[in-house]
């Protein structure tokens, strides 16, 4: 009879491992979704800010580190 109770205490705890594992791993992929539709924003506008940054680079006189 005390088998039966450990074993019945360990399923119901491996049990809920398992689904906070699951949980967070889904949790997480939603989370890496939003980061590249962020990231992908990015880029897309990444030609407009260079191209604005550059204007104010000839505007100001001041030349960009990775030119000096």
């Amino acid at each position: 009879m005390l088998e039966v109770r450990y074993y019945t205490v360990v399923g119901v705890y491996l049990s809920n491992i398992i689904k906070f594992v699951i949980k967070n791993q889904w949790k997480t992929r939603i989370e890496t979704k939003e980061l590249l539709k962020t990231e992908s924003s990015l880029e897309a506008e990444m030609p407009a800010i260079q191209a604005l940054t550059g204007q104010w680079w000839k505007a100001t006189g001041s030349v960009p580190n990775a030119e000096r």
